[in-house]
């Protein structure tokens, strides 16, 4: 089973949106949690200086270690759209973070239809730069609101995502 963190990594990846030093991050955190192999250990040891090449690689191997499958790609931004939709929900992260999220995650994945109301979102916030007027918040809220529901109706199947928060183990 994939942890969320590690999720979001991959997923990260993709969209071009995450520091490769959130791998370092997210392999102190799986430690914190209990977890353990080889390359774990070396990976949350690292310092950020090391080449991104090098630590995707350890990423990967550390996956393969603790038997964490990586979904496929359509699969993964998904599932990290839903988690950042819920952390929206829950005031975790703003509107506009969300949105340019999901604006990325849409772009890379625009032939999956769970990914439309991303589209449907940016089509609100581009009519409204266009007219020179605050975009529609509840015509927003309620796309987010549809994603969600449509992800808890239908479940990924392949899906095997912990259900948990990390310890945080964020360096300094």
């Amino acid at each position: 089973m994939i942890s969320r963190e590690a999720l979001a990594y991959h997923a990260g990846r993709i969209l071009n949106t995450v520091r490769t030093e959130a791998a370092i991050d997210w392999a102190m955190a799986e430690m914190c949690n209990g977890k353990d192999s080889p390359t774990l250990r070396i990976l949350a040891g690292l310092n950020w200086d090391v080449s991104p090449f090098e630590i995707e690689n350890l990423f990967e191997r550390a996956c393969r270690e603790l038997a964490y499958s990586l979904p496929a790609r359509s699969d993964a931004i998904f599932e990290y759209m839903v988690q950042r939709a819920r952390r929206y929900k829950a005031k975790v992260i703003d509107l506009q973070t969300l949105c340019d999220e999901g604006w990325s995650a849409y772009l890379h994945e625009h032939s999956d239809g769970r990914m439309q109301p991303w589209g449907e979102i940016y089509g609100i916030l581009d009519v409204a730069a266009a007219l020179e007027r605050e975009p529609d918040l509840k015509a927003i809220e309620a796309q987010i609101d549809a994603f969600l529901a449509r992800a808890e109706a239908n479940p990924n199947p392949k899906s095997k995502i912990q259900n948990r928060e990390s310890v945080s183990t964020r360096r300094r």
